[in-house]
């Protein structure tokens, strides 16, 4: 657990090109424990780009970055993952013919050795939506789910 203050992200002059447009350039961000920050900004000001690559989805292409005073991987989700950054996106993506416990755990589904663990992603999907307050059956496929309703009302 990290203490109050404690520098948990720095990200120092990053960039990120495509092709001849540069969507960051110079970037800095720090931050720290028991801080909340908001990312605020014009359409094309970098924002989504800057958090798509402390996601993996894009390589930094320069300046560095560094989490918990380490240097950190990026251009791969799953490295992101596993140092411990996950982005939950504005808009998420239902997978509609996929159940609702394997859209909970997309990209970082629960495994016992080298098997996912179905079981104990729909026993967490479960406790995840009884304290949401909905009454959904992790088992149900995604499909329909626009007309459903919180539990108790």
């Amino acid at each position: 657990m990290a203490t109050k203050g404690e520098l948990l992200l720095q990200m120092s002059g990053v960039q990120k090109r495509f092709g001849g447009a540069v969507a960051l350039q110079g970037t800095n961000l720090s931050i720290r424990a028991g801080e909340i920050h908001a990312l605020l900004g014009e359409n094309g000001a970098g924002k989504s780009t800057m958090l798509k690559v402390l996601a993996g989805v894009h390589v930094n292409d320069g300046g560095t970055i560094k989490l918990g005073g380490k240097d950190f991987r990026t251009g791969s989700p799953q490295d992101s993952i596993e140092q411990g950054i996950a982005v939950i996106y504005q808009e998420p993506s239902l997978f509609l013919d996929l159940t609702l416990a394997e859209n909970v755990f997309i990209g970082r589904q629960p495994k016992k050795g080298r098997i996912i663990d179905w079981k104990f992603a729909q026993n967490e999907a479960k406790r995840l939506f009884k304290e949401l307050g909905v009454d959904l059956d992790p088992k149900r496929q995604a499909r329909g789910l626009i007309n459903c309703r919180p539990a108790g009302s």
